[in-house]
């Protein structure tokens, strides 16, 4: 079926893809997911601790943003070693998902695109972040791991 929209479909290699571009990126979702489930649940439990002071707010939206795309990209640089593809993908996947999520649930779907700037910005972010954790990930024995592919 593929044929019919791509006529080079045996060109794809979907395990690369698999490994190197869904996979991280749905970490990182998931990863985000649980930031924001703890960072709720210290509202839930100690809201004024959370709230009144500027370095907790901040270190709860690192919590939230940061973290998760660090502690998976150390994670997949380990098992993947050092490449591009999937800090791309992590950093582009939650404006992907957040935008289908509006699109799904109602919302303004045209956030992203109303604000450019932002959008743009937070991917970069994004991306940095989990190459920075790509890179501390793959660096074995003080070498940096880049996979070949096949």
């Amino acid at each position: 079926m593929a044929e019919n929209w791509y006529p080079h479909a045996d060109d794809i290699d979907r395990r690369y893809v698999g490994r190197q571009v869904l996979a991280p990126a749905a970490a990182a979702l998931v990863a985000m997911g649980v930031g924001f489930g703890v960072v709720a649940g210290l509202i839930f439990v100690a809201e004024g601790f959370l709230l009144t002071n500027i370095v907790t707010q901040v270190a709860g939206l690192a919590l939230m943003y940061v973290v998760p795309h660090f502690v998976v990209g150390v994670l997949a640089g380990r098992r993947l070693g050092f490449d591009i593809a999937p800090a791309i993908a992590a950093g582009i996947a939650p404006v992907v998902f957040a935008t289908l999520m509006f699109a799904v649930f109602g919302g303004p779907i045209s956030t992203a695109v109303q604000t450019p700037t932002v959008t743009i910005l937070a991917m970069l972010v994004w991306t940095l972040v989990f190459a920075l954790g790509l890179f501390a990930g793959s660096k074995r024995d003080g070498e940096l791991s880049i996979p070949l592919r096949s």
